[in-house]
């Protein structure tokens, strides 16, 4: 059974397809000895190298942009509110009277609104609970034990 969260396997369709291809690229050459495994290895690492990247970009680098672009929208959803004159900073407060009144309450409103979503949207993506980038490096280094062995056997 595979257990993932989020975009979590794509993890596991990317490994395929390296770990295939290699694979049938060392039965290709007609050896099933180190040769074909080192090529196996390989195939790890590169799996390893792109889920790596892959995770590091939805983990790690996309939450901070959504979020960003989560308080862009919040902001202008809230002027759009000031201008009408509906906007209060909480109920029962009263209206800004000021711009520089109705930037702060807004900024205020955005930070309470949008505190902890970058946390909470970090590393979400994961396969068997390990998130998509830590499960690279972990196939990366698995990889590489599997080359250096079998290297030894050429």
């Amino acid at each position: 059974m595979i257990v993932w969260r989020g975009w979590g396997i794509l993890a596991f369709l990317v490994t395929i397809p390296f770990a295939a291809g290699m694979g049938k690229l060392g039965e290709s050459t007609g050896s099933d000895g180190p040769l074909a495994t080192v090529l196996l290895g390989l195939g790890f690492i590169g799996a390893g190298v792109v889920n790596y990247f892959l995770g590091r970009y939805l983990n790690v680098t996309r939450p901070p942009q959504q979020v960003g672009r989560y308080q862009d929208q919040l902001r202008a959803a809230l002027w759009q509110r000031v201008h009408h004159g509906v906007f209060q900073v909480a109920p029962g407060a009263p209206a800004p009277t000021s711009q520089e009144e109705a930037v702060q309450q807004i900024e205020q409103v955005v930070a309470q609104e949008t505190e902890g979503l970058v946390r909470a949207h970090s590393n979400v993506h994961t396969l068997f609970f390990i998130p998509i980038q830590w499960f690279g490096l972990i196939e990366a280094v698995g990889g590489l034990a599997v080359v250096l062995i079998n290297a030894v056997k050429l």
